[in-house]
């Protein structure tokens, strides 16, 4: 591997490169001399690096006059190059150095001493040479690629000697025609006389300095600049750098008035609104939340969002907030009460990624939506209560029903259905007309429901057909009491209405291996086979109790 700073010998003259060789490790022990007989070989050993300068032979057998060195410095031009010939030709020595070149040394001059001095300046010229290069490219990149307004004036007499493209473009001039304008002439005449006066005065640049600035069409533009003295093309000049700040303070103003309509429109909203940091302080709040929480929202920003929020709300607060944190939306609906009652809230929590793509805060949304849920409570209820009665329909008792058969199934309990419709529903209605049955439907089902136990389910499934759901029935003996129970308070009439009675079919069932809908149709087969047997009459379905099988037996539809 080429130790850092060794000397690339390229000479295909065997006596001459031993002799250079033995010169340049004399005048330095420590130095790594490796060597190349043709230009081929030596671009194979400037891969590997490392090397300080090429003492390069312009008579190479795979390349004449300046191509080797053409090929070098093509491809390494932050090497010093050397260039050896035994030509006694200065015009040769001159196309070399404007060919890349830092020195040119004939061989008849080549003595140790002479070797040394000419590497020692090669190198020093082509440092400098490559620092001159580097900065031009840094001024390249600063000044034409810039994306703000560069412009450079003489100190003397003003006149402009550059500028960029975008300093063009905010000025409003050609390149021809700004380089024949001054620096005074891109400004109102009422700054002249400052622009002068600082100009001249002691400070040799100024920073971050508000001026007025013209455009070509006459326009003032407010502008903050630096001014800095620069030597350009062997001139002292300035390089003022732009920055508008009339465009900044339009864009500041403008989002300004966006961040307040934005205030106005989020404190017009039914909602609570709230911005919180990553680490969970409020950023931003609504006239809502002021409301709410019914402090100044002087005293709510800054403060961590958890502890302002009473419990329980506060523990779905923190679930809500730790999956935003984590990057995933979050939405849940819960109770609050207070001293004012119970309200439901319906809230959402999206987080906040930066530029990078990190979580970096989280938008809260809370929406009272009590009216909402109480509204969505009362069309259920009306969905499954029959009107005329108040009980439960066919669609409530298949609801709450089902609801009741599970939760016996999972306590091991069995379950009593019974089904029962009145007598002479169809003559009262024919005969008085349908207000009379109605008025004995709502009479009959206002005695049942008093009469019902807290568990117990009570249904019109339709005309004049009822069904109950008793739960927590000892055995048969109190499921035939609580049959011959519902017989009575059907046949006690108190209330002036025309006068009925009923039959009862009912059925003992294990909710684990009978459904609700197998049990109402042996309940309603019990019930034919009651009325076969009498009025007023109850009976319990068994296989030995009904004739038709069960699968005969529907439980009428509703009207």
């Amino acid at each position: 591997m080429t130790r850092a700073g060794a000397i690339l010998l390229v000479e295909d003259t065997r006596s001459d490169a031993l002799l250079y060789a033995a010169l340049l490790r004399a005048a330095d022990p420590s130095r790594e001399v490796r060597q190349a007989a043709s230009l081929a070989e030596a671009m194979a050993l400037l891969e590997d690096g490392g090397y300080a300068a090429v003492l390069l032979d312009l008579g190479l057998p795979d390349s004449q006059d300046l191509e080797g060195l053409q090929e070098i410095v093509a491809h390494y031009p932050d090497l010093a190059v050397v260039v050896l010939t035994g030509r006694e030709d200065d015009g040769l020595g001159e196309r070399a150095i404007a060919a890349g070149a830092q020195e040119y040394l004939p061989k008849q001059e080549a003595r140790g001493e002479v070797i040394e001095r000419v590497l020692r300046h090669a190198q020093g010229r082509k440092a400098m040479e490559n620092r001159l290069r580097e900065a031009a490219v840094e001024l390249h990149v600063l000044f034409d690629r810039n994306p703000m307004p560069v412009l450079v004036y003489d100190q003397a007499s003003l006149r402009m000697c550059a500028a960029n493209a975008a300093a063009l473009e905010f000025y409003g001039w050609r390149h021809d025609e700004f380089l024949q304008r001054t620096a005074l002439d891109i400004r109102p005449a009422h700054e002249h006389a400052r622009f002068l006066s600082a100009l001249h005065g002691p400070a040799a640049s100024f920073r971050d300095v508000d001026w007025t600035h013209m455009h070509r069409d006459g326009r003032l533009m407010q502008v903050r600049v630096n001014d800095e003295p620069i030597r350009f093309r062997g001139s002292h000049c300035r390089m003022v750098i732009v920055r508008d700040v009339t465009r900044e303070r339009e864009a500041e103003s403008a989002r300004r008035r966006g961040d307040q309509r934005l205030a106005t429109l989020a404190d017009a909203l039914p909602l609570l609104l709230m911005f919180v940091d990553r680490e969970l302080r409020v950023e931003f709040i609504n006239s809502g939340w002021t409301s709410e929480l019914r402090r100044p929202a002087g005293e709510i920003l800054g403060q961590h969002v958890v502890g302002l929020i009473r419990e329980p709300a506060a523990s779905h607060f923190a679930r809500g907030l730790d999956t935003a944190r984590g990057g995933v939306a979050h939405n849940v609906e819960f109770e609050d009460p207070d001293e004012d009652g119970t309200r439901t809230w319906a809230a959402t929590f999206i987080p906040q990624r930066g530029p990078a793509g990190a979580v970096e805060g989280i938008h809260v949304m809370l929406r009272d939506v009590s009216r909402e849920k109480a509204h969505r409570q009362e069309l259920v209820r009306r969905a499954q209560q029959d009107p005329l009665t108040g009980c439960l329909n066919r669609a409530g008792f298949q609801f709450h029903g089902g609801q009741a058969w599970d939760a016996a199934a999972s306590m091991g309990q069995p379950v009593v259905v019974y089904f029962f419709d009145l007598d002479g529903f169809k003559d009262i209605n024919d005969k008085l007309g349908h207000a009379a049955g109605d008025a004995m439907l709502q009479a009959v089902a206002a005695r049942l429901g008093d009469s019902m136990r807290p568990d117990d389910l009570l249904a019109r499934l339709g005309g004049d057909e009822f069904a109950v759901i008793a739960l927590n029935v000892a055995d048969a003996v109190g499921a035939r009491c609580l049959a011959e129970k519902l017989i009575d308070v059907v046949t006690a009439n108190t209330s002036g209405a025309p006068e009925t009675g009923c039959s009862v079919g009912y059925c003992i069932a294990d909710p684990a291996t009978t459904s609700l809908s197998k049990a109402l149709r042996r309940a309603d087969q019990a019930l034919y086979a009651a009325k076969r047997a009498g009025k007023g009459r109850a009976m319990e379905w068994s296989p030995a109790a009904v004739e038709a099988p069960e699968e005969s037996a529907e439980v009428s539809p509703a009207p």
